[in-house]
């Protein structure tokens, strides 16, 4: 396996709290890294299948970080829960709080949430967009 370091770009949400969107964290540094950033919340977008450590809620938990875990399928619209999440993080970025969102590639459905997450803060959808396609780690 060809394993890419994890890198955090932060970035503010539209008027509270932090934002960061990552590839999914792999190893114990990768998990320290996020402690460090003081993540508030991890939130993991990828299908169980598609983690690339067993352990990963273990690790999650022995770095004392909270975590949600939004399984949706690459390239396919999240189901009908997703409201009620982005009302859960959207709370937690007007308490001015951090965000991790990671999925696989740190590309669409990271990107998706970030974007959601500042329209619901009240930045107009295409300003939002053109934040997190300039915010993008991975041009």
């Amino acid at each position: 396996m060809n394993y890419e370091t994890l890198n955090i770009f932060e970035y503010n949400g539209y008027l509270t709290g932090k934002i960061t969107v990552s590839k999914q964290p792999y190893s114990d540094t990768d998990f320290q890294k996020i402690k460090n950033w003081k993540a508030d919340i991890i939130v993991s977008m990828t299908n169980t299948e598609e983690f690339e450590t067993y352990d990963f809620a273990i690790k999650v938990s022995n770095y004392s970080l909270h975590w949600l875990h939004v399984a949706v399928t690459n390239f396919y619209n999240p189901n009908n829960s997703f409201n009620e999440i982005i009302l859960r993080l959207s709370n937690i970025l007007n308490r001015n709080e951090r965000i991790l969102i990671d999925c696989k590639a740190r590309q669409t459905r990271s990107g998706m949430m970030a974007m959601r997450l500042l329209v619901e803060q009240g930045e107009k959808l295409s300003l939002a967009l053109r934040r997190i396609q300039n915010f993008t780690p991975w041009q």
